[in-house]
């Protein structure tokens, strides 16, 4: 087998606190407003993407990697992504990543959340696989053979330990595999954690059968549960189309989101995205190009919604009609007083105001409802408060 490409590593920049901005005398936690990359291809995808979550007994992923397969280009892409990424979900506010997944549409939501830190990346499905299933999938192929990087250590009663994995070349079967991809020792970063689990999900992809149509039975035979919202047959075609390209050259690139590190006043470190020139930006323009829609050629406006009436999960009603007009959410928050008659889509310069009763009727909400703010903020390009006229 050739030698792996070198994973770009997670940034890690410490020390760099989240700020609290105000709307309106409000203060709201807000982490990384996102800016959609401009395609400057213009043309139809290519590059076919899917979110793979390994899913805990808690029911929040364990690991996440986005794979991407573009046959035009014949290469492959794995972007592992941190459980601690702290991000906004619409209707719930800030959440590590990977609680998200345990959230009612907790795998839609997941899909949501990184195609917005992506700026507006198109995420094909979603593949949530149990540990269990893992499991029996590694050993359906017989085992894989992994690089491992540290003793994965199973600690004892007394305060000893039992080494469950060595370092070095190893066979792992399915129970070795699952220890080691969620292996997570003491205060360590995402760094190593992430690769591990881009170890197991690399190996398991090069252990597939060698025919598509024996991958497909493979795929079939997965339980409902695990299934991917793809179909397991075109599962199958991405699954070996990535373990076709990892036989050549830099056919499959493994990359960690770009991240930096984060004051979150927690044992474990915590991460937000990285927005710079040289971090999500450029990932996208590089790697993920041709997964970015047409439509992204015209820059998406960004929204900040507010809960006007109290009502629970409100917020999370408006979000699916921004984004089929194209508008895109950056965050949440309450107003103060829950007695507002009408709603209001705040624009913040004059030229904005027909891309504001666009945005009210993609809310279902009269012209009427567009004022003008003299507000300074710099949170996003509109502000919306949902009051009783807003009919979920």
């Amino acid at each position: 087998m050739r030698k792996r490409q070198q994973r770009r590593k997670i940034g890690l920049a410490g020390g760099i606190g989240i700020g609290a901005l105000a709307i309106g005398g409000i203060a709201t936690l807000i982490v990384g407003v996102q800016h959609v990359v401009t395609d400057s291809g213009g043309g139809k995808r290519t590059q076919e993407t899917l979110l793979l979550q390994m899913q805990g007994p808690d029911r929040t992923a364990a690991g996440t990697v986005l794979l991407a397969a573009d046959p035009s280009a014949k290469q492959g892409l794995e972007v592992l992504i941190p459980s601690r990424l702290i991000t906004d979900v619409c209707g719930y506010g800030s959440q590590n990543f990977g609680n998200i997944l345990a959230l009612p549409n907790g795998a839609a939501d997941s899909r949501s959340a990184l195609s917005t830190m992506l700026g507006g990346v198109s995420i094909d499905g979603s593949w949530v696989i149990s540990e269990r299933d893992l499991t029996n999938l590694v050993n359906e192929v017989g085992g894989i053979n992994v690089d491992v990087n540290t003793t994965v250590v199973q600690r004892t009663a007394g305060g000893g330990g039992r080494v469950l994995v060595a370092p070095g070349q190893q066979k792992l079967n399915g129970t070795q595999a699952l220890e080691y991809a969620t292996y997570s020792p003491g205060q360590e970063g995402a760094a190593g954690v992430l690769a591990r689990l881009q170890g197991v999900i690399d190996a398991t992809i090069q252990a597939l059968p060698r025919t598509l149509n024996a991958v497909e039975a493979l795929t079939r035979q997965l339980p409902k549960g695990s299934q991917s919202t793809i179909g397991s047959d075109r599962l199958a075609k991405l699954l070996f189309e990535l373990r076709t390209y990892d036989q050549t050259e830099a056919g499959v690139f493994p990359t960690d989101l770009p991240v930096t590190a984060i004051d979150s006043g927690g044992s474990a470190p915590s991460y937000r995205v990285d927005n710079s020139a040289t971090g999500i930006k450029q990932l996208v323009s590089t790697r993920l190009s041709n997964s970015v829609p047409s439509s992204a050629n015209s820059q998406h406006a960004s929204v900040y919604l507010l809960n006007g009436l109290g009502v629970p999960g409100l917020v999370g009603t408006a979000c699916s009609r921004l984004a089929r007009s194209g508008f895109t959410y950056v965050g949440s928050g309450n107003r103060p007083t829950f007695s507002n008659a009408r709603s209001e889509v705040d624009i913040f310069r004059d030229s904005d105001a027909d891309q504001g009763r666009t945005l009210a009727r993609a809310l279902g909400l009269p012209a009427s409802d567009v004022r003008r703010s003299t507000v300074n903020q710099s949170v996003a390009r509109y502000v919306v408060i949902l009051g009783s006229d807003y009919k979920p």
